[in-house]
């Protein structure tokens, strides 16, 4: 191989991590199933939200672009607070710890949905290599949606989607 093709290899390599490429499952596929504790101690499983559409947020505290999407994630959260069929689960990317306790954090700046803490597990299982990412699984644990970064204009593109599924199973 020569210097030019090599150095063109590890570009394209480069390029994909940085870009973010998944290799998880997606859209139309099976969400894997999970096991891991939450924030307050609790075992949930991906079969915990069975019957739901769940979001699934991938995020970590000492990611910036993760700090600036949470206030979205939390209007996402209290638009379905009250509706049983419907869960928003942040799940910490890894176990670094630098920019602080995750749990900590949720409860400085006031989220209140859910969060497991040690999302590394789970993070590998959905292939997520860029933060923020959101999945979106469907009542049958069926992957309906998978996105990279979240503001405050996804609120209402989720809702569409979320809504759109809820309206699926009603009717």
């Amino acid at each position: 191989m020569t210097r030019v093709s090599l150095l063109a290899a590890m570009g394209i390599g480069v390029s994909a991590v940085l870009a973010g490429c998944s290799s998880g499952p997606q859209a139309g596929e099976a969400a894997p199933a999970f096991s891991a504790m939450n924030s307050e101690g609790q075992n949930v499983e991906l079969a915990s939200y069975a019957g739901k559409v769940t979001v699934l947020d991938f995020w970590a505290t000492w990611c910036g672009p993760c700090r600036k999407a949470m206030p979205h994630v939390q209007d996402l959260h209290e638009r379905y607070e009250d509706n049983l069929n419907v869960a928003v689960v942040g799940v910490h990317f890894d176990t670094n710890y630098r920019a602080g306790n995750p749990a900590d954090y949720f409860d400085e700046k006031g989220y209140t949905f859910d969060m497991i803490p040690d999302g590394s597990g789970i993070s590998e299982l959905y292939g997520i290599s860029s933060l923020p990412s959101f999945v979106v699984i469907d009542e049958s644990g069926t992957i309906i949606h998978r996105q990279r970064g979240f503001g405050a204009s996804d609120v209402d593109a989720f809702a569409e989607i979320i809504d759109a599924q809820l309206a699926k199973n009603a009717g």
